[in-house]
């Protein structure tokens, strides 16, 4: 047991606290010793010996420095679990004493270093005894550390008027007594003691009713400490004067008496209110980007806003506050839907947006979103999303968070999009109904030409004893064969045009022979309808490179459709020219076929080259075909 003068048996025991101020990366900013440490090296006041980390690594051993302060950077940064360095230091006298210092890493409550503290243990007397590894040693730096503990709050007291508070128990463990020093009060609003009296009651039932849980599991957490050194942390939240809600950050250590018992528990508060209101806008920021115009906070139990962030070009963020200023959430929303909101949005925005709405939509989803149309002052009409996010403000009261954004240029690639989506609807729908009536019609032009098939192989069979009709039945099945492999044959090549497995079969071909080849093949049959014929060309490359067969179609297709609706004494021209082109190796071609016929209406001519269509009028329904041809 220590002695009353710091004695344990024949040894006497020199030592005292330090504490040191940290900045977030764990390197020293301040460093503080108590007189008590002072005294160890002979000095009596702070103007001897003053409060400055060089003035300390001066006094220390050449040879101990570097030990010293890597133990030092080690514990500060979090690398190693404490300090416990032995090295030696000079006194004021000049001579060199052996200590031993220990210490501990306190950090904020976000994860980062704060302060140190510790204790300086002269252990001269110890060492030259040979009792350096015993239990005695052990013992004794342990009973040096309870007496330590109390001195250290007082020396963080005198650190920037600290907040520090004390907790008195009896020989039962039970509370008997609280106090606390003026800058406790100071720190929530109070102007004497006397408004702020030090009584158990007083101080508990400050404290939030949701936090008072928290805070009576910390003590009984504390009850079970049993090194002075060791630093309990927590955090709650306290009414101030003017009842607003403060985040207090308090560090506590229990100081047991020379038997060993508790005695009481030493403490000091901080508020950390700014802190909390940083990590609320950092995590506002974190959901809501940089692209949102508006953000709000919306406090749900007092119906108030206020704003967070807001890019608006007419007014600035100060002038924002000052026109909500000392108006209600309703009020705010009323006046700005009244005013902005497009009028046929006004009523479903007003309904939605109240709070009601928005804390029960917030509570049974993640984030809660909404839309709606604003007229500038140009009548240019903008479109704006809303998002809300359930949350606590830094008062811990529930709050909701409301962000707005403009989405004008996402609204409308959605509207082009599902126009995109509603025309290819369209069409498809088109090509179904198309697909139907080809089927229908292809199973009158199929059934045309198999019907005369079947009849013709009737007569045949009947008349296969007479040469000139056997030889007249053979003659037309072989043209009505024709009529059907040539719609067979059109529908194949819609189906390979379709998957896209048509290929292309290049070669060289003269286009004066390609255009009279089309001449003669349709000249007979214009002269027999009474049709005049003409062609027309006027080239300087006639040899060209192209798929004969492929082209020769769209020419028979076209023509043959001119013939078909040209009624006898019309005309059919055909003309080619080529036209400049500076592209060489190229050539460009101009062909013009034109007919005095019936013509095509100017509501079908986009559906021309759809598939399977074909124009209803008073001709064309007359005329065999699948419509496929233009196709």
């Amino acid at each position: 047991m220590m002695d009353k003068d710091g004695s344990i048996g024949k040894f006497h025991i020199c030592s005292g606290t330090w504490y040191e101020e940290l900045n977030e990366d764990g390197h020293i900013k301040a460093v503080y010793f108590s007189d008590e440490m002072r005294q160890i090296l002979g000095y009596n006041n702070q103007e001897e010996f003053p409060d400055n980390l060089q003035v300390l690594l001066d006094h220390i051993h050449p040879d101990d420095v570097d030990k010293m302060v890597e133990g030092a950077v080690a514990a500060s940064t979090g690398e190693s679990s404490g300090y416990d360095v032995e090295f030696r230091i000079r006194k004021k006298d000049g001579t060199y004493i052996l200590v031993n210092a220990t210490g501990n890493l306190i950090r904020s409550t976000d994860g980062k270093p704060y302060m140190m503290h510790g204790a300086m243990i002269d252990i001269s007397e110890l060492m030259e005894e040979g009792e350096g590894n015993t239990t005695l040693r052990k013992n004794l730096y342990y009973r040096v550390r309870q007496a330590e503990s109390a001195q250290w709050f007082g020396i963080v007291h005198d650190i920037d008027q600290t907040a520090r508070f004390r907790i008195d128990y009896t020989d039962n463990g039970e509370v008997a007594a609280i106090s606390w020093n003026d800058a406790y009060w100071k720190m929530l609003g109070y102007s004497s003691s006397i408004e702020f009296p030090a009584t158990w009651p007083n101080w508990f039932n400050s404290i939030l009713p949701e936090d008072q849980g928290l805070v009576l599991d910390a003590m009984e957490v504390l009850k079970h400490i049993a090194d002075p050194m060791d630093v309990h942390e927590e955090e709650f939240r306290m009414y101030a004067k003017d009842r607003s809600v403060r985040h207090v950050h308090i560090s506590v250590r229990r100081v047991f008496d020379k038997a060993g018992n508790p005695k009481q528990v030493l403490g000091m508060a901080k508020d950390i209110s700014k802190q909390k209101h940083l990590e609320l806008h950092t995590r506002i920021f974190d959901i809501f980007s940089k692209d949102y115009l508006s953000v709000n906070v919306i406090n749900v139990i007092k119906h108030t806003m206020r704003v967070i962030r807001h890019k608006n070009t007419r007014y600035t963020h100060q002038e924002i506050e000052n026109r909500i200023a000392g108006k209600s959430y309703e009020n705010i929303m009323d006046e700005y839907i009244d005013n902005y909101v497009a009028p046929e949005d006004r009523e479903r925005i007003h309904r939605i947006t109240k709070i009601e709405n928005l804390v029960m939509q917030v509570s049974s989803k993640e984030m809660y979103r909404i839309k709606f149309a604003q007229v500038d002052g140009n009548g240019q009409r903008h479109f704006y999303q809303g998002n809300y996010l359930r949350l606590n403000d830094e008062s811990g009261n529930p709050a909701i968070v409301a962000g707005f954004r403009e989405i004008t240029d996402i609204v409308i690639a959605e509207r082009e999009k599902q126009e995109q989506f509603r025309a290819a609807k369209e069409a498809a729908e088109a090509a179904n109904r198309a697909k139907t009536a080809f089927l229908f019609n292809m199973s009158h032009d199929i059934r045309t030409p198999m019907n005369a098939i079947m009849g013709y192989r009737d007569l045949l069979e009947k008349y296969q004893e007479d040469p000139s009709r056997r030889e007249y039945y053979l003659l037309k099945m072989n043209e009505v064969s024709k009529v059907l492999l040539s719609i067979i044959d059109n529908v194949l090549e819609m189906a390979r045009i379709e998957k896209g497995t048509l290929e292309m079969d290049e070669a060289v071909w003269d286009a004066y022979d390609f255009m009279d080849y089309l001449h003669s093949v349709f000249m007979p049959m214009m002269e027999k309808k009474g049709l005049i014929f003409t062609k027309d060309i006027h080239l300087k490359h006639s040899h060209i490179y192209c798929d004969s067969v492929k082209l020769r179609d769209v020419f028979l297709n076209i023509i043959t459709n001119a013939y078909k609706y040209t009624e006898s004494g019309g005309r059919v021209n055909m003309s080619v020219e080529e036209l400049p082109y500076d592209h060489d190796g190229w050539a460009l071609y101009r062909t013009t076929i034109s007919d005095t016929g019936i013509g095509i209406s100017e509501e079908f001519l986009p559906k021309l080259f759809d598939a399977f269509s074909r124009e209803k009028n008073s001709i064309g329904n007359k005329i065999e075909g699948t419509g496929l041809g233009m196709s």
